[in-house]
């Protein structure tokens, strides 16, 4: 087992104490050290960080998705000459 670990934010090198703990993760600990997660949530407290660009990127996600589905649907409805009748697994927001 690897005595130390690099942050993902500071690049630092350091102790896995320094890491919390994560269930996903490959190791068991986090990417970004205790540190830099503390200082991010500082930042997002005080609102230097805007999550307007997270809104964005939902935003742009969805569209593509309603864009995809509408090709498939134009494209199965080409191929069976009419209409299609399409069932979801589940609702598109």
């Amino acid at each position: 087992m690897k005595l130390f670990k690099t942050c993902a934010t500071c690049k630092k090198r350091l102790p896995r104490e320094a890491f919390s703990k994560v269930a996903r993760g490959k190791d068991g600990l986090r990417r970004h050290c205790k540190e830099c997660l503390n200082a991010r949530a500082r930042e997002l407290r005080k609102g230097k960080i805007f999550t307007d660009s997270y809104v964005d990127i939902t935003i742009k996600r969805r569209e593509e998705a309603e864009k995809r589905e509408e090709e498939r649907i134009k494209e199965l409805s080409d191929k069976h000459s009419g209409p299609v009748r399409i069932k979801y697994k589940k609702p598109i927001k």
